[in-house]
């Protein structure tokens, strides 16, 4: 069986997501943002742990549930899921490619990586979600 666009995205998003939620905001930051912003403004602070987490919760919640609407979704809603998936996957892309933000503060590698299996997952649902 292959893999579904939402199984895709859950597996895509998830790991990141999951980090958020149980590593250390530290360690987090070591692994996906540059030196300058780890030890300047990404310092971490009680406000930007409390974000870091709830962040994590909430995509895992979004996750989880385009897993389990996937395996409940007839063929015409299974289409509006993955169009939803697309939207969100090449929006995500999107913003790691063009905000300045991103751009400057995000490990360039960790960065490329997002934006290709963002666009990857993004064309995938968006294939799915036309029938082609």
């Amino acid at each position: 069986m292959p893999v579904s666009p939402a199984q895709a995205f859950a597996l895509v998003n998830g790991g990141n997501f999951a980090s958020c939620l149980t590593l250390p905001r530290e360690q987090t930051l070591q692994i996906f943002c540059t030196d300058e912003y780890r030890t300047g403004k990404g310092k971490v602070n009680e406000e930007a742990e409390v974000a870091w987490r709830f962040m994590g919760t909430t995509r895992i919640v979004a996750c989880t549930a385009a897993v389990l609407a996937d395996k409940a979704c007839g063929a015409e809603d299974k289409k509006k899921l993955n169009g939803a998936l697309a939207a969100t996957s090449l929006i995500n892309a999107g913003f790691f490619a063009a905000n300045d933000t991103m751009k400057r503060d995000v490990k360039p590698a960790m960065r490329a990586l997002n934006i290709a299996t963002n666009l990857g997952v993004g064309a995938y649902a968006l294939k799915e979600a036309l029938g082609k």
